[in-house]
């Protein structure tokens, strides 16, 4: 029996037949196209193309004969498909078939509102979605959309001025130095975790450390090339459901140099030298695959008592430490692989704080405040203040009651701390 919608069915040979209406006969009624194959996911696979080519027929006074769901698969599967990664194909088909099309999917796309669409955003909302995944799916649509209005496929963009959700700021979650040497500790004693050590001192993603090759690392120069990202996606052929495909890197950002110090070498020239595989992270002499690396780290994690700590946490850790060691946000970003310093600061806003903080606390120690009410300014200044004091007398900015103040106390009026910051900006 054919799953609902779709017009495939299992023939008694073994093989499956999926159907589509190849045109409309004189009479009105459809005629019929067939195709056949082994696998369920393989027909499915080419009916989605071949309807979506039937289905794409602007008719010559402008319009579409067809539903939005023909043309969102025309549009991912002709449009965008030939220019994006596969996994970036799989997470658009995904996001269609789970949120899109079963409640737009039946609409003729001339008919498409944009309540319809607020309807959609509405949805995607009650169903507990992030703001941010449901801008993405719209994003999605809105692509398809605006193709269609170009290719004269409609009149107007039901996506236009849509309201969306708004973004709250993920959370981030870094561990302790404390908690980070615990978890060092217990990865340096255990196999199979050599991954967690790298993380927590290159800050790569669990897809790039993956895909890692020891051709990806320069002992001689001390750099570490980010090329490759490995990732578990969704699969659409075959009965499989899921498949990992060897890909380029997140964004062209993410392509990278990232420079490594000496104890971080003496580690990797340790792990080369006990391996005999071509990829830095091994299993079974081929590449350790994100989910196995993730198994991994949940068990070492509980091991140390580290219940809720993801593998991402540690990339979280890494930007930490660098900023605790007083690194700058455009050089974390680059070493990220951030598409920009505003993404980077904006994710890692909170930590900043701490450094702001230290920076508030050392200049806070210039002035200190006697029991009297009365600032003083701190001893290693006098000298400078003293010099410039006798200066500015004789210029008549001060008096030489001012100047010649035992304590160099300077009164709590509006006047006096600026005079004594001045006195001491200026003698620098």
């Amino acid at each position: 029996m054919a799953r609902k919608g779709e017009n495939i069915y299992k023939r008694k040979d073994g093989r499956y037949e999926g159907r589509y209406i190849k045109c409309l006969k004189p009479n009105g009624k459809s005629k019929y196209g067939y195709i056949y194959g082994r696998k369920y996911g393989d027909v499915k696979a080419r009916l989605i193309l071949i309807k979506a080519r039937h289905a794409v027929r602007p008719r010559s006074g402008g319009g579409f004969d067809g539903t939005a769901k023909d043309w969102l698969e025309y549009w991912l599967e002709e449009v965008e498909r030939p220019h994006v990664k596969t996994s970036t194909y799989a997470s658009y088909r995904s996001k269609l078939e789970l949120h899109v099309l079963p409640a737009l999917g039946a609409k003729p796309l001339e008919k498409l509102s944009a309540d319809d669409i607020k309807g959609l955003i509405a949805s995607l909302s009650a169903k507990g979605l992030a703001g941010s995944s449901v801008r993405t799916i719209y994003r999605i649509v809105s692509s398809a959309m605006q193709k269609a209005l170009r290719d004269g496929c409609i009149q107007a963009d039901p996506c236009k001025n849509a309201e969306l959700p708004g973004v709250k700021q993920p959370e981030i979650h870094a561990l302790s130095l404390l908690d980070q040497k615990r978890l060092e500790a217990a990865a340096a004693c255990s196999y199979g975790n050599e991954a967690v050590i790298i993380a927590l001192y290159t800050g790569l993603r669990i897809g790039e450390i993956s895909a890692l090759e020891w051709a990806d690392i320069d002992f001689e120069n001390n750099i570490l090339y980010v090329r490759k990202t490995l990732q578990r996606i969704t699969s659409f052929e075959g009965v499989s459901q899921t498949k990992v495909v060897l890909g380029m890197p997140k964004s062209e950002a993410s392509y990278r140099v990232i420079p490594f110090a000496n104890n971080l070498r003496t580690y990797l020239e340790k792990m080369k030298a006990g391996s005999k595989c071509a990829h830095v992270i091994c299993c079974k002499n081929k590449r350790t695959e994100p989910r196995v690396i993730s198994y991994r780290f949940r068990q070492l994690a509980n091991k140390v008592g580290l219940y809720a700590t993801t593998f991402h946490s540690l990339r979280h850790t890494y930007a930490t430490r660098c900023l605790e060691q007083g690194i700058d946000i455009v050089t974390l970003s680059r070493l990220l692989g951030h598409a920009s310093a505003k993404l980077t600061l904006d994710t890692y806003g909170d930590s900043t704080m701490q450094q702001r903080r230290y920076a508030m606390e050392a200049v806070d120690r210039l002035l200190t405040h006697d029991n009297a009410g009365t600032y003083a300014v701190s001893a290693v200044d006098r000298q400078k203040l003293s010099a410039r004091a006798t200066r500015f007398t004789l210029l008549g900015w001060m008096t030489a009651a001012e100047a010649g103040s035992a304590s160099f106390s300077i009164s709590c009026r509006c006047a006096a701390p600026f005079s004594a910051a001045s006195l001491i900006s200026s003698s620098r």
